[in-house]
């Protein structure tokens, strides 16, 4: 029974550190806008203070959906690192913050 619980600790870690990069991603999203006037869709245009930010072994990021005065970010569990006993899954946080954890 240990075990299980172990697990399900690990990937809550592997989920928090996610959002903090799904944070980082939305903070320098904000920058980017204040500078071109819209949001991206696309990472490569985002700077970061940590170029190994989204070198990530766990989660793949994107954004998979950005206009002029909105965007989602997307953090999608990495299915090689996955253990069978744990769903796929991603995270998505909005240009407000607000996360949805979803299969």
């Amino acid at each position: 029974m240990a075990v299980p619980q172990y697990l399900r600790s690990v990937e809550s870690s592997r989920q928090v550190e996610a959002i903090e990069i799904l944070a980082e991603i939305r903070r320098a999203e904000y920058r980017y806008n204040a500078k071109a006037g819209h949001f991206t869709g696309e990472l490569a245009d985002l700077s970061f203070e940590d170029a190994e930010l989204l070198d990530d072994p766990f989660f793949a990021f994107d954004i998979p959906s950005a206009t002029k005065s909105t965007f989602i970010l997307r953090a999608l569990r990495n299915d090689s690192k996955r253990l069978k006993e744990t769903p796929a899954y991603a995270i998505t946080m909005d240009h407000k913050g607000n996360l949805n954890r979803g299969i």
